[in-house]
């Protein structure tokens, strides 16, 4: 039926379930071609086998423990059976599953989430499912499987609509403007889905119908279904990010994860690249440039090209060591940086499911008090966020992310007032001037030095590098890991930054309003973390 490595256990438990399955056959003068689920299911029941077997729990999407079931090892050996008769025997195969490993269609499944299976028994209208296969079989080659479930599941809510709301519509060709008015108003009051899937749905039928009738196939209406006012998108979604608070207080619980899943979590904290190209990272994804900095190479499947951008040295040594533990455990020859086996990296949703456990463990929580959820690609948007915020100029970031286009950028990037990429460049010129020639107030100076007075001291700086913007990087830095014995400290500094502030308010000097104004919301989030670690002792 199948070639792999096994361990002992699992081998014994198949062999338990073969045993119970020929039992059954032989009871019930089964054969290949009369195998019925249900009626197993009634045998096991019968005989007081366990249909299901808790396992574990997981969180779900709100941030609740859940707990789940999976179907025990007679019930595994059938579903392995049945892909094996219907590959040998394909009279016999469930037209209504497809397992695109088997297809003769170009196919590429995803080593970090391997998905192969597209299942249309939800599909109860009988015309409805032979058209979506012969749709779904031909979007399958220019489009990718992820785009294809999506079309799949527009394609089932409009089976649902049909059999609550026009039973008497057995023929898709019957559908009319009227039947799609019909359906635009159920979409409004009777799906519970948010404001952009509901365009989703309605977007991708209103493709299903065009395409179908675009490539001839039969059964499909020929006049026009929809209209470009039909469906809009009205919710403006701001793009997803994480504060550096809630970055800081990941970074403190760090050593309760998994190690290559904390090195993971590392690596796209500070690189924006997305948790796909970050899983099937190969071992040759490093090099050193000519001025002895690495440079971080990978692939990017949806542009389909390589990118190439420089990483810190303690990145560089978080993928190293991770590879370094990946060999050791599975061999020279492995293929991956993080691994968990010789020829799989590690999942996708095994990454998120350890990420979002410690999450709930430790009640880490953003700025409106709910747990953080987290999402792999929001990371991506916080470091491109990270990057605007500090200056960096709308093409680099392009480039750092591996970007086609400028235009993409507002997926990700968080347009704050000090962050403005095209319009203000000037205007952020002249207030670097305004701060080199700042008043005796904050910023003296002398023929070879400035003087910036700080919180905890003062910035003596050549002036001819101008001010110093990171003498205060560290409270700001996620990495920065506070003590409880220097409370006094952190007050005080709070203080004293409140009062630079609020003299760089007066003078109208914006880019040092900003920076102590990033400094106090750090300093503050500090205090009230020690503040809570008291209470808690």
């Amino acid at each position: 039926m199948e070639q792999k490595i096994i361990s002992i256990y699992t081998f014994c438990a198949y062999l338990k379930g073969v045993k119970v399955f020929l039992r059954y056959a032989q009871s019930r003068q089964i054969s290949v071609y009369t195998i019925n689920r249900e009626n197993y299911r009634e045998y096991l029941r019968e005989k007081g086998y366990t249909l299901n077997i808790m396992s574990g729990s997981t969180v779900a999407t709100d941030m609740t423990i859940k707990k789940y079931n999976y179907s025990n090892i007679y019930e595994r050996f059938l579903d392995k059976l049945l892909h094996f008769i219907g590959e040998v025997l394909p009279s016999v195969k469930n037209d209504d599953i497809w397992d695109l490993r088997d297809m003769p269609i170009p196919f590429e499944s995803k080593k970090s989430r391997p998905r192969y299976i597209i299942n249309f028994e939800k599909i109860k209208h009988d015309d409805l499912k032979q058209l979506s296969k012969r749709f779904i079989r031909n979007r399958l080659t220019v489009k990718t499987y992820a785009t294809c479930i999506d079309y799949l599941k527009g394609l089932q809510l409009f089976d649902k609509f049909l059999i609550a709301q026009h039973p008497d519509i057995k023929k898709v060709a019957d559908v009319n403007r009227q039947v799609i008015v019909d359906y635009l108003g159920y979409m409004r009051t009777k799906v519970e889905l948010a404001s952009r899937t509901k365009v989703s749905r309605i977007g991708t039928l209103r493709t299903f119908f065009e395409v179908s009738a675009l490539l001839g196939f039969d059964g499909i209406p020929k006049e026009t279904l929809f209209y470009n006012d039909d469906y809009t998108s009205t919710v403006k979604i701001l793009p997803s990010f994480y504060d550096e608070a809630t970055i800081i207080a990941i970074n403190t619980h760090l050593e309760k994860l998994p190690l290559l899943i904390a090195r993971m979590f590392y690596v796209l904290q500070n690189v924006g690249m997305r948790i796909s190209e970050l899983c099937e990272l190969k071992i040759d994804c490093l090099r050193i440039d000519y001025e002895g900095d690495y440079v971080l190479t990978y692939y990017q499947a949806k542009t389909r090209c390589n990118n190439s951008l420089p990483i810190k040295r303690d990145v560089a040594d978080a993928i190293l060591e991770a590879f370094n533990s990946s060999k050791e455990k599975y061999g020279e020859d492995t293929e991956y940086i993080f691994a968990k086996s010789k020829t799989e990296p590690i999942s996708m949703d095994n990454f998120s499911y350890h990420m979002n456990r410690l999450i709930h463990k430790e009640n880490i929580r953003d700025e409106s008090g709910k747990l953080v959820r987290i999402k792999a690609h929001a990371l991506r948007g916080t470091v491109a966020t990270t990057y605007a915020n500090a200056g960096l100029s709308a093409n680099i970031i392009r480039m750092l992310l591996g970007q086609k286009t400028l235009g993409v950028l507002r997926h990700y990037v968080e347009i704050h007032e000090a962050t403005v990429m095209s319009s203000v460049a000037e205007v952020l010129v002249a207030q670097n001037k305004r701060i080199e020639m700042m008043g005796e107030e904050t910023v003296s100076h002398s023929e070879d030095i400035i003087i910036y007075e700080l919180p905890n001291g003062q910035c003596v700086r050549n002036a001819q590098l101008g001010v110093c913007n990171t003498a205060t990087a560290c409270y700001e830095c996620s990495c920065f890991k506070p003590n409880i014995s220097h409370l006094d400290v952190y007050e005080r500094q709070l203080i004293e930054t409140k009062k630079i502030k609020q003299n760089a308010e007066i003078a109208g000097l914006t880019r040092i309003v900003e920076a102590n104004a990033r400094l106090e919301k750090s300093i503050t989030s500090i205090i009230k973390r020690i503040h809570g670690e008291l209470n808690e002792t």
